[in-house]
């Protein structure tokens, strides 16, 4: 442990001293000193010290002719001459003998025991120990202390040194308010005159290596002061000349040159500047230094450490001394360390410079932790050692950590093979290893040629770019042609067999003591980005490249990184598959010590802490999943931008959303911050920036964002959610362009936001027809616009019904496509297309009848839906039958939408469709309860019915109707009921404010069927301020959703715990209800429906994703469809109203008497039922474009792939 004795020394009138001894565990950091113990003790007789001093300084003095003093005045008796020299050295160390024995009986005198002991109960061998002497006695701050026997024996053969301290200080370094990055120390060495300047000048130049040193050679006043203002700062000033302190050792001077001497007060004010911008040193290799220190560590400067001289110091000894010092310190040994290895050392001197061991003395500012030599050279800087989701690069490989061992394999694989491939899934960091490991890594080692380079959709071209940056410098090529011989470059490799096999080999060969390096990031992008026939060009001539320069695997090394997800499509090819078999190297998850290095060394790099306990909780907020990587540098990022007083604190990264939650939050904080004009142009962006098939991000154009949103994506841009660039491409036509562009930041922000997430989900439907729309667009662009490869038929069809929903995220290259191919139809119509030749007439009919073909399949396919309708109703599956009817239904009013539905076809569904309604009959109805029916809910298996009542009570039932159990608990009306998919627990809402969790099992059994159920009770949820109205389990059960009139959704674990508490918030405070909450098949969303006539659409972090508006009354329900395509609400404005997940508004269904309570789904999502408690308390049954089928006189429940009915 770090121990600080203090040894306050008071002097009494009869010349004895007192002693008062204090203990302090010293610490690093904010908190310096805890005391541990105190007492006084007594050294007696102090003048007799004090003469014994003043003798020996006497004898010390008089050697100045000899030993070269750094001192100006004349001491009265100095010898000067040789013949005395001799007799004078040996009567110094006589009298230093002396001196010597007096100090160490005088600190062993009884009076003294009291400290020695105080000290031996609280020091041990095992301690770092400091001593600070404090006393405003100039006399006493003269002894040579080190040779008095302050300490304990079990600690006094300790290399303890002794340090002196003003009576008065106070902490002037304040803890750094932010990071600081460790460039080069700046010292600042003023030499004056008449002094031996080359051995310290050596020294200095010798020992610290390539810091910044400054010289200065007999300044004037007003140069010194100026570069002690330098704005960059000192770590330590450096003075070597002649010195000298008053008798009363207050104030001390030093000679600059000459001409002038000068005292600290002249130089106050420079001081104070140097010191307030980080000055930690200073050392006066010059004579009689005690008066320099007291200004220095007074005079309201405070300096934090100082090195003088206690008497006069030889010109010899003076280099010696900063030598030796260096040679300690520069090595990270502590201050007090240094000092004392060096006194040590010059005890060797002593033959010829008597006592030179006795010079050295450190005043500390006892309010400042000394500094070791790594401490120094630290300047404030912004930057975050943390890369968000962006790859680390070579300009941050300094904060590179956790993949040491994984980039030392690398490397050695690229000096043996002449192909790697990196496989890992995304987000495991295998850009960072490349670029950040790797590279820096083979440069280090040696001299590289390196290409680098993403494939992106024209990957000729991408690797043309790369070359023609390299080969830049030497070549000297004119920017205004480099696009163009990019292009060249990239049309010849792609057109010519060989051509790129020959440009690599001949770079090999021409420099072939420098390796060549092709690195190929994200080479999954060949799969998702480039068109099939160039990436198998592509591939060929890779393969070409492999197999020609494999003799070279010494010169040439091919790495690639690839998503282990498309490793298959990698494989796929077998000739390329046969290459990479044995040239993988797997990137798995870091283990624990890799991802405690990531976090903890970028922080310690900048002089960060991170607060005790929290390196731990964020690991354990880890999975050991790849993914999580990027979440967790993220997660860092954001808790880098609240760091305060350098460091890192559980209340900021608790503030941020935690490792799972940071990127979430981020990017829900940046969307709704913006105005809602704004957060609806950000949905369109990112639904473009998302591959819909595979949910990998995508890199989209200026034009297919939308020129009017690029405003917005700069500032996206800004708040880092997305990356801008400018990419060299092949535009449709093939040909390259140079054209800004814009992709997500990383893929971690598809999963881990997701308000993303939904926005692509909602909008999937649209972006595979855009993605599918835009393949054929290219293909017709490449093909000279032929009318053949329009579009026909359906496909047609499809693109006018999208143009008409979508028109302002259809760009107009795509418009024009679509507008080309209505007109074409439209010619075709009319008939005027004339002076075809018999070829074309061919082809044209030949595609004709295609489009025909297709509608005549479409047609008979619903031909088919209903005639197997009607053989299930005749063989009494009925409710089958009702199901494939309402199938042919949707089909048919597709067809119908395009004017392409057959008038038979038409006919048999409008004949076919109402008798399988009607002959769906009634099943069971149920009695018991004494009071009306709030809620039913059917168990996931069927077997089970459970009805929640407002006579506060919860009942099960056999479908057949028979009671099995009933749930009491409640103090007022159960308003919902839900089953967990298990079927194992059931959530009942109350207007009690509870909510009950109850585990249901069978407790009798008749033959195989149970008759009997029992409930038990697990938890009562509490936290509602209001009636509870609705609950619901989340599709795999972990979560339970409740919906209340205190205007809040809570979320709970399946244990009750709360995780999420939601207000939904209205315009109105009285209108903050919440009536009805159901989350999306997925899980991912929740649907409310709400008192201010709204039904909204939340992320579970409790973001507003969509708000549907068209009721005029409190929304009593909403459900989502089991597709989740659709979404329906029931209203008190007697209505219930079909919605699209996005928010387009589908249809209203008008019928109903009476509020509507209730809205369901058919589990093929073809059907809904409504619920009203009208007069008559009916139930409806509608398809989803909006036809009434049948009314009921009850509730309606579907379940599994069979719908039940319920009459009350």
């Amino acid at each position: 442990m770090n121990k600080r004795v203090f040894l306050n020394i008071q002097e009494t009138a009869e010349k004895d001293l007192i002693v008062t001894v204090k203990i302090f565990e010293s610490k690093t950091g904010l908190s310096y000193d805890t005391l541990l113990a105190g007492d006084k003790g007594k050294l007696l007789q102090a003048t007799k010290i004090y003469s014994k001093y003043q003798e020996w300084q006497g004898r010390y003095r008089n050697l100045a002719a000899f030993l070269a003093f750094r001192i100006r005045r004349k001491e009265s008796g100095q010898l000067t001459n040789f013949s005395e020299m001799e007799q004078g050295f040996e009567n110094c160390r006589q009298q230093a003998k002396q001196l010597s024995a007096s100090l160490t009986s005088w600190s062993d005198g009884q009076d003294f025991l009291p400290v020695k002991t105080i000290l031996s109960k609280h020091l041990s061998p095992g301690d770092s120990i400091q001593v600070l002497l404090e006393t405003e006695n100039f006399e006493l701050r003269k002894l040579p202390w080190h040779l008095c026997n302050l300490l304990p024996d079990n600690v006094k053969h300790l290399p303890v040194e002794i340090a002196l301290t003003a009576p008065e200080f106070q902490r002037i370094s304040k803890p750094p308010a932010s990071p600081t990055s460790k460039e080069k120390i700046r010292i600042l060495a003023v030499f004056g005159s008449n002094i031996d300047q080359e051995s310290s000048r050596q020294a200095l130049e010798e020992l610290v290596g390539d810091e910044e040193i400054q010289l200065l050679e007999e300044p004037d006043l007003d140069t010194l002061k100026s570069q002690l203002r330098s704005e960059k700062g000192w770590d330590i000033v450096f003075f070597s000349g002649h010195g000298e302190s008053q008798q009363d050792g207050q104030e001390g001077r030093i000679e600059l040159n000459q001409n002038l001497r000068v005292t600290i007060s002249d130089l106050k004010d420079a001081l104070s500047e140097a010191i307030g911008k980080g000055l930690w040193l200073a050392i006066f290799n010059c004579c009689d230094g005690l008066g320099i220190a007291n200004q220095l560590a007074g005079q309201d400067l405070y300096l934090p450490q100082i090195i003088v001289m206690r008497e006069a110091i030889p010109d010899k000894v003076a280099p010696q001394f900063l030598q030796y010092f260096l040679e300690a310190f520069t090595k990270n040994e502590s201050l007090y360390t240094a000092v004392r290895k060096a006194r040590h050392k010059l005890e060797a001197l002593e033959q010829d410079y008597p006592c030179a061991s006795w010079l050295p003395v450190i005043v500390q500012n006892p309010a400042e932790v000394p500094p070791l030599w790594q401490d120094l050279g630290r300047r404030p800087t912004d930057v975050c050692p943390y890369q968000g989701l962006l790859a680390f690069g070579e300009d941050n490989t300094e904060f590179f950590f956790g993949r040491e061992a994984f980039t030392k394999k690398l490397v050695e694989a690229v000096y043996q093979d002449s192909l790697v491939t990196v496989i890992g899934p995304s987000g495991s960091g295998k850009s960072s290893v490349l670029h950040a490991g790797l590279i820096p890594k083979l440069k280090q080692n040696g001299k590289w040629q390196i290409l680098s380079f993403r494939p992106g959709n024209a990957p000729f071209s991408a690797l043309a770019s790369a070359l023609i940056s390299h080969l830049e410098p030497q070549l000297q090529i004119d920017p205004t042609t480099r696009d163009q011989k990019i292009a060249n470059l990239a049309a010849t490799w792609q057109g010519e067999d060989g051509a790129l096999r020959k440009k690599l080999e001949a770079i090999v060969l021409e420099k072939p003591n420098t390796p060549l390096l092709l690195v190929i990031d994200q080479f999954e992008e060949l799969y998702t980005l480039c068109e099939e026939k160039e990436r198998q060009c592509f591939l060929e001539q890779l393969l070409e490249v492999v197999k020609a320069l494999k003799p070279y695997a010494q010169k040439f090394t091919f790495v690639l990184t690839l998503r282990a997800d498309f490793l298959g499509n990698a494989l796929s090819d077998r000739s390329f598959a046969d290459v990479i078999a044995d040239a993988d190297q797997m990137l798995g998850p870091m283990n624990h010590k890799e991802l405690e290095q990531a976090i903890t060394k970028p922080a310690e790099k900048l002089g960060v802490r991170i607060e005790e306990g929290l390196t731990q909780r964020i690991l354990n907020d880890v999975n050991a999943q790849p993914g999580e990587l990027p979440l967790l540098q993220f997660a860092l990022t954001q808790l880098w931008d609240k760091i305060k007083d350098a460091q890192l604190t559980h209340a900021a990264y608790q503030d941020i959303g935690r490792v799972q939650g940071a990127l979430a939050q981020y990017a829900d904080q940046v969307y709704q911050k913006l105005p809602s004009q704004d957060q609806e142009r950000v949905r369109k962006i990112f639904i473009q920036l998302v591959d819909p098939t595979n949910y990998t991000r995508r890199i989209a154009t200026r034009k297919e964002v939308g020129e009017q949103n690029w405003d917005l994506i700069r500032k996206l841009a800004n708040q880092r959610l997305v990356i801008t660039s400018s990419h060299q491409s092949c535009d449709r036509k093939g040909n390259l362009v140079l054209e800004e562009t814009v992709e997500i930041v990383h893929e971690a922000l598809i999963k881990g936001w997701s308000t993303l997430e939904t926005w692509v989900e909602l909008d999937q439907d649209f972006r595979i027809w855009q993605e599918k729309l835009r393949r054929s667009m290219a293909e017709w662009e490449q093909k000279t616009k032929s009318a053949d490869l329009l579009l026909r038929g359906l496909p047609l069809a499809e693109a006018e019904d999208w143009l008409k929903k979508r028109s302002q995220e259809i760009d107009p290259d795509e418009q024009e496509f679509i507008n080309h191919s209505i007109k074409a139809r439209n010619r075709r119509r009319k008939g005027i297309i004339v002076g075809l030749t018999s070829f074309s007439v061919i082809v044209s009919a030949l595609a004709i009848w295609a489009g025909v073909s297709a509608i005549s399949e479409a047609n008979q396919k619903i031909g088919a839906q209903i005639a197997l309708s009607e053989s299930q109703f005749a063989l009494n599956k009925r409710l089958n039958a009702l199901v494939e009817g309402i199938r042919a239904s949707r089909e048919l009013t597709k067809l119908q939408g395009w004017g392409l539905a057959k008038k038979n076809i038409q006919s048999a569904v409008a004949s076919t469709l109402p008798q399988l309604v009607y002959g769906v009959s009634e099943q069971n109805r149920f009695s018991g309860h004494s009071d009306k029916i709030e809620g039913v809910s059917f168990s996931p298996d069927g077997k089970l019915i459970a009805t929640a009542s407002a006579d506060n009570t919860v009942k099960l039932w056999h479908p057949d109707g028979q009671l099995v159990a009933t749930l009491q608990g409640h103090r007022n009306w159960v308003n919902s009921i839900s089953f967990s998919p298990d079927g194992k627990l059931i959530a009942t809402a109350s207007s009690d404010k509870t909510v009950k969790l109850w585990q249901i099992e069978c407790a009798a059994f008749e033959d195989e069927r149970c008759v009997e159920v029992k409930g038990k009770l697990l938890k009562t949820l509490e936290g509602h301020k209001d009636w509870v109205l609705d609950v619901s389990f989340s599709p795999d059960g972990q979560t339970l959703a409740t919906a209340s009139r205190d205007g809040t959704v809570k979320l709970w674990t399946q244990d009750g715990v709360l995780q999420q508490d939601i207000p939904v918030k209205s315009g109105r405070l009285e209108e903050n209800q919440v009536w009805g909450v159901s989350f999306s098949p997925d899980g991912k969303i929740l649907a409310t429906a709400n008192e201010d006539r709204t039904v909204k659409l939340l992320s579970l972090e409790g973001t507003v994703i969509q708000t549907f508006d068209q009721h005029g009354d409190r929304v009593r329900d909403v459900s989502f469809s089991p597709d989740g395509k659709l979404i329906a609400s029931g209203s008190d404005d007697n209505t219930a109203i079909i919605w699209q997940r996005d928010g387009t508004f589908v249809k209203t269904l008008e019928g109903h008497n009476g509020h509507v309570n209730g809205v369901s789904f058919s589990p093929n999502s073809q059907t809904i039922v409504t619920v009203s408690d009208g007069e008559d308390e009916n139930v409806k049954l509608w398809t989803i474009d909006g036809a009434l089928l049948k009314t009921f006189n009850g509730p309606l429940v579907f379940l599994g792939g069979a719908r039940r009915q319920i009459f009350v």
